[in-house]
């Protein structure tokens, strides 16, 4: 969800120190090489908790929501997601990073929540974000600019709708990326069991050849 950013200076440090380890024991498809690997850059608000629209747990697509703590209003997450974006996190040559106006504090007051040792991505120097520019995209283009160990990425934010999706397809095309996965949840429903079945086929696949 647009928010202006908050400062998460730790996290910012972490992102810098972060590396992409294929899993020793990792069985690799015979088109990826073992340096590459995948990102999934995930959202909190509308994403991993519902906002807006006033709905119960029973209304909600993994019927088990609940609160796990409040900023601004009850924050309502479902456990079910929690573990399954957890266990995408610890898949071979796979890691999920944040980028959010949600900081390392704000997440680690929650009773439960998913990515408690995600590493995140830094916000963008401001003047290089361009006076119509979205101030996510320019983050992730800094942040793959210094990851080049970086392949393919999934990008899951309630705000990848309208324009975005072209624009950003576009960009990663750019980077040798042709089908970066963009998942844009409903802000006022967040991320489904059909998007988490998306995202793990994604993350479980070979990462496909550039034709640069």
């Amino acid at each position: 969800m647009t928010t202006t950013p908050a400062g998460d200076l730790a996290g910012a440090a972490q992102s810098a120190a972060v590396e992409c380890v294929p899993h020793p024991a990792a069985v690799y498809p015979p088109s990826a090489s073992r340096s590459d690997c995948k990102a999934v850059i995930v959202d909190v608000d509308g994403v991993v908790s519902p906002v807006g629209d006033a709905q119960g747990p029973g209304n909600l697509p993994w019927h088990d929501e609940a609160v796990t703590g409040n900023v601004f209003g009850p924050v309502l997450v479902s456990p079910t997601l929690t573990s399954l974006l957890d266990e995408v996190h610890r898949l071979p040559g796979v890691t999920c990073w944040w980028l959010t106006s949600w900081t390392s504090e704000m997440r680690a007051a929650m009773s439960f929540f998913p990515g408690r040792h995600w590493p995140v991505v830094a916000e963008p120097d401001p003047t290089r974000v361009p006076s119509q520019g979205w101030w996510k995209l320019a983050a992730v283009e800094a942040w793959l600019d210094s990851h080049p160990e970086v392949s393919d990425v999934a990008w899951c934010d309630d705000d990848l709708r309208g324009g975005l999706p072209g624009a950003v397809q576009r960009r990663m095309a750019a980077r040798g990326m042709p089908k970066p996965l963009l998942i844009a949840p409903r802000a006022s429903i967040g991320l489904t069991p059909r998007d988490l079945d998306r995202l793990q086929r994604w993350a479980t696949s070979p990462i496909v050849a550039s034709t640069k």
